[in-house]
């Protein structure tokens, strides 16, 4: 799956950002975070793939995520 990555994470963000639902965003974060939990993938393998596509994305969102609680 891992020459597939950024294809897959670059076409489920761009539905979410096109026609978001609150079932397609909570099942997009359902399968981060199972990516993140599969041992031979882990966290930080989703973050770099998630920076391939954006740059910045993964810690702005946190950022983002801190200033608002």
């Amino acid at each position: 799956m891992r020459p597939y990555t950024n294809q897959v994470l670059l076409l489920l963000l761009n539905r979410l950002q096109s026609k978001p639902s609150a079932l397609f965003t909570q099942a997009f974060v359902y399968f981060i975070t199972l990516l993140s939990a599969v041992e031979s993938i882990g966290p930080d393998f989703v973050i770099q793939s998630l920076d391939a596509i954006q740059p910045g994305y993964v810690f702005d969102w946190q950022e983002t995520c801190r200033a608002d609680t």
